[in-house]
């Protein structure tokens, strides 16, 4: 009699999860090693050598089924793949978002509104809503985070409580925006709906979000503040590197739109890029730049002499 369970393709051999950790521990010490030796900034020049070869460990230790292998590089190449045009074109519109003077516009009026009292919530919320019109919670981190440490150190706060109170409001916008590498990448590898991935995620970062500005508050008012006085000279460097109107808040307010109209969400980066690159010639003249000039800071990025 013919033995029936051998008409059933066998499963592919499953490794030890010590075996599929040797691939993560060359990762991470590798990392360690080059922050350890080299320092943090080397990071970003040798990390793609680094995930490549530990990609191509984890390779060499599945074994010799190279058709499972192949199988699972195409499903992953699969989901992956549409998200490289979004992810240019965040890249692009992080830079030309802060070529027209979005960016600065948005900093320069935060700072404008800051109370002593309620400056922690006030930080947290506006990088809060910086990285929802960015997508990038770095970015707003670098650009209005640095700003607000140097207030919150002049009103006579902690900088850890500074820190603490940007990077929660950038992380919050990181999470639920649109725009967002990470948010895009998830939802795609997931094969869900980007709108839906930010709607259901909603239910953890809202609540976390609610305690936090809660806490900043309690921390402001009983705590207090001294008067802002380097905020002028802030604000005078704001206005001295780039043309402040209010004319550049119709960028992210037709980003906003496009967003609520539920446009594809390839077509709205693609949108909020060009309107940020029309409007760097159309409200920042003065910094004279081209296309040249932003197709380079997308790869280098961007810095001001604003004090």
């Amino acid at each position: 009699m013919t033995n029936i369970f051998s008409r059933i393709p066998l499963s592919p051999r499953v490794p030890s999860w010590q075996l599929s950790a040797v691939p993560v521990a060359v990762l991470f010490v590798s990392f360690l090693l080059i922050i350890v030796f080299m320092g943090p900034t080397a990071v970003s020049e040798f990390s793609p050598w680094v995930l490549l070869g530990s990609s191509a460990l984890a390779l060499v230790l599945a074994g010799a089924n190279g058709s499972v292998s192949r199988r699972g590089i195409r499903r992953s190449a699969t989901q992956i793949l549409p998200a490289i045009p979004m992810l240019v074109c965040i890249a692009a519109l992080a830079t030309t978002w802060m070529l027209s003077g979005v960016v600065p516009t948005l900093v320069d009026y935060g700072l404008m509104l800051l109370n002593p009292g309620w400056f922690l919530v006030t930080t947290c919320a506006v990088c809060a809503l910086v990285s929802v019109l960015t997508g990038s919670s770095w970015s707003t981190i670098a650009t209005i985070g640095v700003a607000f440490v140097g207030i919150g150190s002049v009103m006579g706060y902690h900088p850890g409580w500074t820190a603490g109170a940007i990077i929660s409001g950038a992380y919050f916008g990181d999470k639920v925006s649109p725009l967002s590498d990470t948010t895009v990448i998830a939802s795609t590898c997931c094969g869900v709906d980007l709108f839906a991935h930010i709607r259901y995620m909603m239910f953890t970062t809202v609540p976390a979000m609610t305690i936090a500005l809660t806490v900043f508050a309690i921390k402001g008012l009983t705590a207090g503040g001294a008067p802002i006085e380097g905020s002028a000279e802030m604000l005078s460097g704001l206005s001295q590197s780039f043309n402040i109107t209010p004319w550049t808040l119709l960028i992210p307010l037709t980003t906003l739109t496009l967003i609520a109209l539920k446009v594809n969400t390839l077509a709205v980066l693609a949108a909020s890029a060009l309107l940020g690159a029309a409007g760097a010639f159309l409200f920042q003249p003065g910094l004279g730049i081209g296309l040249v000039d932003i197709a380079s800071e997308m790869w280098s990025g961007h810095a001001s002499a604003t004090g």
